[in-house]
């Protein structure tokens, strides 16, 4: 039995983002998001419309998107938009800011401003009271609530999550027994303190870098773009909390003070995976989130996690052919393709 599964799709061309969508949805994925980065690829909204006119059946919504590069009126009126189209189905994910604000010289927000933005988000849709940035009337066309989720990493984020979120995006790894129960247990810090109105815990999508080989050590070679833009997401903010023996933890400091956020999702190697390389991270990265190897292996690992008690899985993988990637990982997983 595979536990739920997500995927972002990041980069490529328009054309594909639909056929991509079409084969998620047959594979199994529940939902299925884009991120949002626009020095990188195109826009969020525009994207995530196609994959709702493709797959109709899965959850869409933006991931991430940030509070530093959209107003929440903005964002209220474009996920709004989003559950018009799903008939229900659309989420907001959202995070402090990462390749979307550095590629424009800017700062990420603050986890204070992004509560602030989130309360104000809320009450756009008339579902809750704050205010950000000037945003305090209603939408006149929407009244509802739609599950917000945060990517979080380290313990400040992750309270912040248990504290606001419907779901959240654990960034911290997902293959160890040991760093699910520290993220869970600064998750539970946080829900002690919950918003009212909100179910007793958010949701919890465990993210992990997915690469498709000949076996697993080619796919792991291959994944190292894909575990560079991890390693940044998920350690750049902060290395405290997250378990990292000291050996790893100068090897990713180095790693951080060289990265590039010009090349953040880049197929193939890059500034970034070369420099993961040369610190000599990639057998780290890849045993704490990688599920790397053939479409079957991928499966069983899922299985595996699924067994363990992992309910949901999110998949972080930035493939030249998407529609290929997906349609091999569906093969794995014995689902049936679209016609």
């Amino acid at each position: 039995m595979l536990p739920r599964m997500g995927v972002a799709l990041v980069g490529g061309r328009l054309e594909q983002i639909e056929a991509a969508a079409r084969v998620a949805a047959a594979a199994g994925f529940e939902a299925v998001a884009s991120g949002d980065s626009q020095s990188l690829y195109q826009d969020v909204y525009v994207r995530l419309s196609l994959i709702g006119r493709a797959a109709p059946g899965v959850r869409i919504g933006p991931w991430v998107t940030n509070p530093v590069t959209r107003h929440p009126a903005v964002t209220a009126s474009a996920v709004a938009a989003l559950w018009e189209l799903s008939g229900g189905r659309s989420f907001l994910g959202i995070g402090t800011g990462d390749s979307s604000v550095a590629n424009l010289g800017l700062p990420p927000a603050s986890l204070a401003q992004l509560e602030d933005y989130v309360k104000a988000v809320r009450a756009l849709w008339g579902s809750d009271s704050g205010s950000a940035g000037g945003a305090t009337r209603p939408l006149r066309w929407f009244t509802g609530r739609i599950p917000v989720g945060i990517g979080a990493s380290g313990p400040r984020a992750l309270r912040c999550a248990g504290r606001i979120a419907d779901e959240v995006w654990v960034l911290t790894g997902a293959l160890t027994p040991q760093q699910r129960a520290a993220a869970i247990g600064f998750l539970e810090e946080g829900t002690r303190q919950r918003t009212a109105g909100l179910a007793l815990s958010p949701t919890i999508w465990w993210v992990s870098v997915v690469s498709i080989g000949r076996d697993e050590a080619d796919a792991i070679e291959q994944a190292a773009p894909d575990l560079a833009t991890f390693a940044n997401a998920g350690f750049r903010m902060t290395l405290r909390g997250k378990g990292l023996p000291l050996r790893w933890r100068r090897r990713i400091e180095r790693f951080l003070d060289g990265y590039d956020p010009r090349f953040h999702v880049e197929v193939g190697e890059n500034p970034n995976s070369k420099l993961l390389r040369e610190y000599d991270l990639l057998p780290f990265l890849a045993e704490r989130v990688g599920l790397c190897g053939t479409p079957r292996e991928i499966a069983e690992k899922l299985e595996r996690l699924a067994a363990d008690g992992v309910e949901g899985v999110w998949f972080w993988t930035r493939a030249d052919d998407q529609v290929r990637f997906l349609s091999e990982l569906a093969v794995g997983f014995g689902d049936p393709l679209p016609q």
